[in-house]
């Protein structure tokens, strides 16, 4: 469990440089500037199965997770059923993206950002999504509303969905 920890630059509770495999477990409440939970690098390749994030924070990018590198994912949730329990970004409330992205089952629910709600893809991303839930994300801005995009995915790289769900985001 890695809960309410912190970091003034990146990866409240995880900085990967290297190779890393979660198996289980929970990330909340955890803040940074960009990787509320997790920020990977470009040297990263990670692997994380049946984890649970919610309620974690970026003041830039990826609100549960930043990946720059290869990151798995699978039978994951990202946020959950309460609006508490969302995962926040100015880009990619749960995660931002700008590296390779495979996700398989799990859920997305009730995270928010200003662009991606729930995924924000970059140019330079490449993502595959299998199975995926996506429900209640929201891409937001109190001040200016005409200015979000992507309830559920902002993409600007290469996107390949496969089966999954995709309601009420806005």
């Amino acid at each position: 469990i890695f809960n309410s920890n912190q970091a003034s630059s990146n990866g409240g509770a995880v900085y990967n440089e290297s190779v890393l495999n979660i198996y289980g477990g929970s990330y909340s409440n955890n803040t940074a500037w960009d990787g509320g939970a997790l920020y990977l690098t470009s040297a990263s390749e990670a692997e994380i199965e049946d984890a649970i994030f919610s309620t974690n924070t970026a003041n830039g990018y990826g609100g549960a997770i930043y990946n720059l590198g290869g990151l798995i994912i699978t039978d994951s949730v990202f946020g959950g059923e309460l609006a508490a329990n969302k995962n926040a970004a100015l880009q990619g409330g749960g995660i931002y993206n700008s590296g390779e992205l495979t996700l398989s089952g799990g859920s997305f629910n009730r995270n928010k950002a200003l662009k991606g709600g729930a995924l924000y893809l970059t140019a330079a991303s490449t993502a595959d999504i299998n199975g995926t839930i996506f429900s209640s994300n929201l891409a937001d801005n109190e001040s200016d509303p005409t200015v979000t995009t992507g309830g559920a995915i902002y993409n600007e790289g290469i996107l390949n969905i496969s089966g999954g769900s995709y309601s009420n985001n806005t």
